[in-house]
């Protein structure tokens, strides 16, 4: 027996294609000359399947202005053909700036233009040998940039691959994410106390935060305060300049400007104006409400803050000559002017211990001045009040009448008269 072989690789094919094979023989003798031949075998080759996934992921999910973001491109041969050449391209919303990019060590850098959709990165190669299973990877690293409405931000990749029969183009349908304004504040006006009566302290409060994602460095603060709070005195944080008080219709106003001030996401400024509650003449309804703007690339932003306000009435003295409700008395019930100590003594009566408070009104309801009085362990309060500076040094001749509070001593109240020396 002879034996024949013959060994080979099967090639490519681009269509399925059978392959088959039959041997003849032919022998010679002296005699004769024989020709056979052999059974066929054969085969179907079916041919590669090219095939590929792109998969893009993007970090954070939702990214903030300011923020970084990640976008990572892995394309894989998921067939069974050998990959030659692929491109890679990814087109980047102009939201996003600043923008590095890597790939794999068988790619260059990418070629970059610009499309009307933003900036588009092609990462090309020829040649690879890319075997089925294999994957490449591709990052694009950037920061997202100032907007100032809301903006989607969309990012789509393609790869697009060449076998020796065929071409393929895959898209990734990653979705988007939206960026918002980022310049935000919040403002809370508070007065304390909420009702305060004429002669008591007032304070307001005005807290300004900064409640965006990115830091403001400009801001202005605006304040117009009634004419019936008096004896102002403003406060405010470090880096900002309180104005020239300007008197307008609705009273004065007060102003404070800063300037790089880095107030970062998060920082609080509080402004404070405290003054006195004056008397009024007629019922009053005293309100404030401050305004605030701060301005940046986008442009600027107002905020009015919520409103205070608290009510006031003139005060009703007793009528003349008589005294009131209590155990508040005066001795002498009438003032000489020509007395020297100008002097009217208050006795007062109350909790053991406490201490009243007695506020000086003119006959007009205005209010003149407080004498804290202490009481003594058996709840008895002595005090003197200089009538000299009211209404000028010497007190003219007129009504005038108090109220007592605190330390047990209840809205007392006593109508007293300075009269010409007879």
């Amino acid at each position: 027996s002879l034996t024949f072989t013959l060994d080979g690789t099967v090639g490519a094919v681009c269509v399925a294609t059978p392959v088959s094979n039959t041997a003849f023989v032919t022998a010679s003798s002296a005699c004769s000359t024989t020709t056979l031949i052999s059974s066929a075998t054969g085969f179907t080759v079916a041919p590669p399947v090219t095939s590929i996934s792109i998969v893009k992921t993007r970090t954070p999910a939702n990214p903030v202005v300011g923020a970084p973001v990640t976008y990572t491109i892995v394309v894989t041969n998921n067939g069974t053909a050998t990959i030659g050449d692929l491109i890679v391209v990814d087109t980047v919303s102009p939201v996003i700036t600043g923008v590095v990019t890597s790939q794999a060590p068988a790619f260059a850098t990418p070629s970059v233009s610009q499309v009307v959709s933003g900036t588009q990165y092609e990462w090309s190669a020829s040649g690879l040998n890319m075997t089925p299973g294999t994957s490449y990877t591709f990052t694009i690293d950037g920061t997202v940039g100032l907007v100032c409405a809301s903006t989607p931000v969309d990012n789509t990749a393609l790869a697009a691959v060449t076998s020796d029969c065929a071409m393929v183009t895959q898209l990734d349908t990653t979705s988007g994410f939206t960026v918002s304004p980022v310049t935000d504040l919040t403002v809370v006006k508070t007065q304390s106390p909420v009702s305060p009566s004429m002669g008591e302290p007032v304070t307001y409060s005005i807290v300004v935060t900064n409640t965006g994602v990115t830091t403001i460095n400009d801001l202005i603060v605006v304040d117009t305060v009634s004419p019936v709070v008096t004896g102002v005195v403003l406060d405010q944080p470090a880096g900002f300049t309180a104005l020239v008080p300007v008197q307008v219709a609705g009273g004065t106003r007060y102003e404070w400007t800063g300037s790089g001030l880095f107030m970062t996401p998060g920082v609080s400024f509080t402004f404070t104006i405290t003054g006195t509650v004056g008397s009024v003449s007629a019922p009053t309804t005293v309100n404030n409400a401050a305004w605030l703007s701060t301005s940046d690339v986008c442009g600027s932003i107002q905020i009015m803050t919520n409103a205070t306000s608290f009510s006031l009435a003139p005060p009703v003295p007793p009528p003349v000559g008589k005294i009131g409700k209590g155990n508040m008395i005066i001795a002498p019930n009438t003032f000489d002017v020509s007395n020297p100590s100008g002097q009217v003594k208050f006795h007062l009566k109350g909790d053991p211990g406490g201490v009243a408070e007695v506020r000086i009104y003119n006959a007009a309801g205005q209010y003149m001045g407080t004498i804290p009085v202490p009481l003594n362990a058996g709840g008895v309060g002595v005090a003197s009040y200089d009538l000299k500076g009211v209404d000028g040094y010497i007190p003219v001749p007129g009504a005038y009448w108090a109220l007592a509070q605190g330390g047990g001593v209840n809205d007392k109240q006593l109508f007293f008269i300075v009269s010409k020396k007879k």
